[in-house]
Formats: C-alpha cells, structure tokens, sequence
C-alpha cells in the first residue's frame, strides 16, 4: 500500500525519502557520534586490561599518530601572517 499523502513540493512521503542525500558534514557527524559512542566501551575494557597511565599513553600516541595521517600538509606549513616582521 502507497501512501497517498502529498507532502511539500508535490511528493510522497516515499518520494521525499528517496531525494535525502547525505552530504561529507553528514557524514562526518555520523562517524564522530559512532566513535564517541564507541569511548565508553573502550575505556572500560582497556581499563580492564592495563593500567590507567598506560591506557592514556595509548590513547595519545594513537590519536598523534592519526591526527598525522588525516591532517593535511599543507596545515603544517607556516602561515604568512604568522611569520615575524622585521
């Protein structure tokens, strides 16, 4: 059964669900609510298995070793108002 109903701009609500296209913004939220959700499980079971000093040395040497990976060369580069003036 199809539902009739028309919503804006003349489509079904079948319709209108099928136009929604996610865009990069989308989805990049999506991933950081997923990794987020994702940190209270891992802190518990890493926890568990060392101790809380050697879990936070982990946890940031594998975010330096990401933030490396993703962050693009071009950040690293000095930028020309910062450079000093004579």
């Amino acid at each position: 059964m199809e539902c009739r109903l028309r919503g804006r701009g003349g489509l079904t609500a079948k319709e209108q669900l099928m136009k929604i296209r996610l865009t990069r913004t989308d989805l990049l939220v999506l991933c950081e609510v997923v990794i987020w959700a994702a940190g209270a499980s891992v802190m518990k079971y890493g926890l568990r298995e060392i101790g809380p000093l050697a879990f936070a040395t982990v946890r940031f040497l594998a975010s330096a070793v990401l933030m490396v990976i993703w962050v693009p060369s071009s950040f690293w580069v000095a930028w020309p108002w910062s450079a000093s003036r004579p």
